[in-house]
C-alpha cells in the first residue's frame, strides 16, 4: 500500500500539482490531507484555500476536477 509521495515544484502559480500527479489516475483514490498551505484562484481572481480545513479527506474525482479547472499555489503540502 502506498502511503504518500513527495516532490518539489516551482514557487509560483500554475498547475504544478496536477502535472506531478498526472502519471496517476487520481480519480481512483481517496485523498487525505493532513495540514498544508495551498491556494487556488476562484473565478480567476479570488484566492481561496485549495483544501478545506487542516485535516481534510477528498475524493480523487473532486481533486481531479479542481486541478483541471484552476491554477494553484502550493506553499507546502
Amino acid at each position: 500500500m502506498k502511503r504518500g509521495i513527495q516532490f518539489e515544484i516551482p514557487n509560483e502559480w500554475g498547475s504544478h500539482l496536477g502535472e506531478a500527479l498526472k502519471p496517476f489516475n487520481i480519480s481512483d483514490f481517496d485523498l487525505y490531507n493532513g495540514g498544508e498551505e495551498a491556494y487556488r484562484l476562484s473565478e480567476g481572481v479570488t484566492m481561496e484555500p485549495l483544501f478545506q480545513g487542516e485535516m481534510y479527506e477528498m475524493k480523487g474525482q473532486d481533486l481531479s476536477e479542481i486541478l483541471k479547472s484552476t491554477f494553484s499555489y502550493i506553499i507546502f503540502n
